[in-house]
């Protein structure tokens, strides 16, 4: 996904982690919520208009997102 960011984003994602690919962790939507300083509904929202990171399966009833997609998401909208 890091690829995909122009150089701004990039570089705020640097910025909010040093070595994102150490940073490869599965998080809950609450955690995410957390992270991000939003309440877990917004990511459901976000999610559901396709404007978040893609959901990966945990076991066939768990879901989470990865940490570093969560943070590149986070570092294209600072660039914004």
């Amino acid at each position: 996904m890091l690829d995909q960011l122009n150089a701004a984003s990039a570089s705020a994602l640097r910025s909010i982690v040093p070595n994102p690919e150490s940073e490869r962790l599965v998080l809950s939507i609450k955690e995410a919520a957390n992270l991000l300083g939003v309440h877990p509904s917004t990511i459901h929202r976000l999610y559901a208009r396709g404007e978040f990171v893609p959901k990966i399966s945990i076991s066939p009833s768990r879901k989470g997102f990865l940490r570093y997609d969560v943070l590149a998401w986070l570092a294209a909208k600072i660039a914004r």
